[in-house]
């Protein structure tokens, strides 16, 4: 979810984000990031959670992986925390091929 923030008004705007993963040795690619598209933040953000894939899946043995991340029909900045956590759940999705749903009221 993206924020737009108008000059009296600020709401939320859902964003799709994708993410593919694919055997390889790769590492996580940062779409926003290579298109020169994030903030620092979010840079950092992408780097921690790469961090805690590692931790997480290659302690006995190297994990070998190519994933790639992006915030669909974005034509704006990404940057925040948040948006680099929800790349996670996006990525963990894809990687127990398992689909996240959400449910709006």
């Amino acid at each position: 979810m993206g924020v737009l923030d108008l000059v009296d008004l600020a709401f939320g705007q859902p964003s799709r984000i994708t993410a593919s993963v694919y055997a390889g040795r790769t590492g996580v690619i940062n779409v926003e990031r290579e298109a020169q598209m994030s903030g620092r933040s979010h840079d950092k953000g992408v780097l921690i959670l790469t961090g805690y894939l590692g931790e997480r899946f290659a302690q006995q043995q190297p994990f070998a992986l190519s994933a790639s991340v992006c915030f669909e029909q974005s034509y704006e900045g990404v940057d925040g925390d948040s948006a680099s956590s929800t790349e996670l759940y996006a990525l963990l999705s894809s990687l127990a091929e398992l689909p996240l749903t959400s449910r709006w009221p």
